[in-house]
């Protein structure tokens, strides 16, 4: 059975930092840091699945048109709102936060629609430009701290309706840890949008709770944007790895301090083996997902972790990898696990290689599967599609993202021609990867 990492597409860009080193125990101060320069790749997410506004939420927001969006969780709600009149077009979206310095206050955000090739997003606000949002963090609303920080958001669309919302967050506490090799600058940040700093947040139906996220980064912080082998991101969940090497670590409820000890729990070690192809890989990093514990890229193995089941992937470049399996460590004991094998590239929809099938004029939603044995795996290369019609003829050439969204291991929109007749269509799908060509093809069955 093919297995795929459940864990969020932002910890991809995340990377382990180079140098070594042993932090000093200790419970060490933070500060709250707010800059609308943040790097992106930092910010707390939070994803809002949108639906469309009932009248009284329209009523609530004063949205004008009818086609009005809305959408709550993790004490976000958000709504979006053609302002110019229904059909006009998606131009304004609202947020309002529960730790916000003023209750039920909603914050306006500009919306920008998206042109850019990759197609990636339908709207978004101006990231340089975030609007102020002050709020309240620490232990409860009115025993926590007033800070200044921002909103920007993104908005995904699956066949033509929103997917998701998602709400960014500028802001995160900052301190140092004392290291011998160095001092080692460490992010805070609260992921999952509660206001509390280092907690787990359980929704209502939710089997594993949001974790609040850290982040170490061996380049003191100084650089707006980290580079690669410059950050090392992990779940805040009571212990914190490091160099390899296991510590326990706890938040002060107020998020303005840190206290770092000795891990003294029980511990196992993973290795991992990578095969890409026909070929051992060397030089991966390896990332471990056990529930709502992770600790992602870490350059060395085999890895020191409590005892568990995991989720593993490993990184063979900056941008690719990201194969899962399946290990279970065992205390006092070395788990090998073997991940990879040869490539393949699948038309799929929701696991099912069967023949495709939609209605005349329909938007066709299908996955592009690449897998390295029974894992799959992830390359920035974009795949090139191509349709050719029941009589045999070229039909189509996937170029024109507003007509089609094409990407490795991700699901691919197609919008399809209102002139195109009822009967089988062949898709085909060719991608180069480690210097080999791979080519998947599957039926679309058009009916009326």
């Amino acid at each position: 059975m093919k297995t795929t990492l459940s864990i969020a597409l932002a910890i991809f860009t995340l990377v382990s930092a180079a140098c070594a080193g042993i932090i000093k125990p200790g419970t060490y101060k933070m500060k709250w840091v707010y800059t609308a320069k943040q790097d992106r790749g930092e910010l707390a997410r939070t994803g809002v699945d949108m639906a469309k506004a009932t009248p009284e939420q329209r009523k609530t927001f004063n949205l004008v048109s009818d086609n009005g969006l809305w959408g709550s969780r993790s004490g976000y709600t958000v709504a979006m709102d053609e302002s110019k009149g229904t059909g006009k077009g998606y131009d304004v979206a609202y947020v309002t936060y529960k730790r916000s310095v003023k209750p039920g206050n909603r914050v306006r955000v500009p919306l920008i629609e998206d042109h850019s090739p990759t197609c990636d997003y339908k709207y978004h606000s101006d990231y340089d430009h975030p609007v102020p949002m002050d709020v309240m963090i620490g232990a409860g609303q009115s025993g926590g701290r007033r800070v200044t920080s921002a909103v920007a958001v993104e908005v995904h669309f699956n066949e033509d309706q929103p997917a998701s919302f998602w709400v960014e967050q500028y802001g995160y506490l900052e301190g140092s840890f004392r290291t011998d090799s160095g001092p080692l600058c460490v992010r805070l940040y609260d992921s999952n949008s509660t206001g509390i700093l280092g907690d787990i947040h359980k929704e209502a139906g939710q089997d594993e709770g949001d974790p609040d996220w850290i982040i170490l980064r061996t380049d003191g912080g100084r650089h707006t944007t980290a580079k690669f082998g410059d950050m090392q991101a992990q779940m805040v969940t009571g212990n914190l790895l490091f160099d390899n090497k296991l510590y326990s670590l706890k938040v002060a409820p107020t998020g303005n301090s840190i206290t770092i000890g000795r891990y003294t729990g029980r511990a196992g070690k993973l290795a991992v083996k990578v095969v890409i192809g026909s070929r051992e890989t060397k030089g991966f990093r390896v990332g471990v997902a056990s529930g709502p514990v992770a600790y992602i890229d870490q350059p060395i193995t085999p890895v020191n972790l409590p005892p568990g089941k995991y989720l593993v992937s490993v990184r063979t470049g900056e941008n690719t990898g990201i194969l899962a399996s399946e290990a279970t460590v065992v205390s006092g004991r070395t788990t090998v696990v073997k991940i990879g094998g040869p490539l393949a590239l699948n038309i799929e929809r929701n696991g099912d290689e069967g023949p495709l099938s939609a209605k005349v004029g329909a938007t066709v939603d299908f996955h592009l599967g690449l897998y390295a044995g029974e894992d799959m795996y992830m390359t920035t290369r974009k795949a090139a599609i191509s349709i050719t019609g029941p009589d045999g003829q070229h039909v189509y050439t996937g170029s024109d993202c507003k007509d089609i969204q094409k990407a490795p291991s991700g699901t691919v929109l197609f919008r399809m021609p209102t002139t195109w007749k009822p009967g089988d269509y062949k898709i085909t799908a060719t991608l180069k990867v480690n210097g080999r060509q791979l080519t998947a093809s599957n039926t679309l069955e058009i009916h009326e």
